[in-house]
């Protein structure tokens, strides 16, 4: 059974990228799943820190999740989203998927395990594969215009456990060839 006990949440912004998103999200836009969202401050930038903890004896996999839902869709024909992220503490897997309205299947996403690491690194939703990245795509063009969910999820196989995830930047750019 996948539980999480407790969490907080906030999201961080960093350096601007293409068009920093995070700066303009408001707290509608940012919905808890399984643990508290907030905005913070962290170092003078605004932020979204999602953590939570793990009991002992939990068994399988067990996660936190947040869920991002722009009140405007997305355009991401010929567009890429980026996020800066970093991981702390035990978070083993780490899951982000892009939907348009109403849909159950994800247009992009990332799933993989080499970007878990304390220092920021950059993963790419994009329609191709870049440097470390595992992409999904199933990209329909007539829905990239229309992306309104964004699913982030962290998880682990340890229990007891503290998962911690920051999220420094959030950007839609022209996808490169």
């Amino acid at each position: 059974m996948k539980r999480i006990l407790s969490g907080l949440l906030m999201l961080a912004a960093g350096a601007l990228l293409a068009e920093d998103m995070l700066q303009s999200l408001t707290p509608e836009e940012l919905k808890s799943q399984w643990s508290p969202v907030k905005f913070a401050q962290l170092d003078g930038r605004r932020v979204i820190h999602c953590a939570a903890k793990i009991d002992a004896g939990q068994t399988g996999m067990n996660y936190m999740r947040f869920v991002l839902a722009p009140a405007t869709p997305w355009d991401l024909r010929g567009k890429q989203v980026k996020l800066k992220v970093r991981s702390l503490g035990d978070g083993e897997l780490f899951i982000v998927r892009l939907f348009n309205d109403g849909s159950k299947t994800p247009v992009r996403g990332y799933q993989g395990t080499d970007l878990l690491k304390e220092e920021e690194q950059e993963i790419q939703l994009g329609t191709r594969t870049s440097n470390r990245m595992k992409v999904e795509t199933h990209e329909n063009p007539e829905n990239a215009g229309k992306v309104n969910r964004i699913e982030i999820w962290l998880g682990t196989r340890k229990s007891p456990a503290e998962l911690s995830l920051i999220i420094s930047g959030i950007a839609v750019e022209p996808e490169k060839p």
